[in-house]
Order: structure tokens, then sequence, then C-alpha cells
């Protein structure tokens, strides 16, 4: 498993810093959105089912 992770570890970090440099605050529809559907891919990706819950503004 240390393996597997370290081997990720660069992607791991490209990909936390692409969702944590997004305005995506409680109170930004569309941040919230766009961080939903790049996690929505990466979970579908691993055979995840995922439920999309749409809300209003």
């Amino acid at each position: 498993m240390e393996d597997y992770l370290n081997e990720r570890k660069e992607e791991m970090l490209s990909l936390l810093a692409r969702l944590v440099n997004m305005d995506s605050g409680s109170h930004d529809k569309n941040g919230v959105d766009q961080v939903g559907s790049i996690l929505k891919s990466i979970y579908e990706k691993l055979n995840f089912y995922v439920e999309v819950v749409e809300e209003g503004k």
C-alpha cells in the first residue's frame, strides 16, 4: 500500500492543490459544483456509485 501511495504522491498533491485553490466557499455555488464534478469523475473511475443531489441557488 505504501508503494502504491508513494507512486501517486505527485498526482494526489496536484489534485489537492487544484481543489483547494478553487473558489468554492459554501456561498459560491459554481465553485462547489466544480469541486463536486471533479470528485464525481474521480469516484466514478474507481467504480463508486455517485448520486448528485441538485440544489437551487
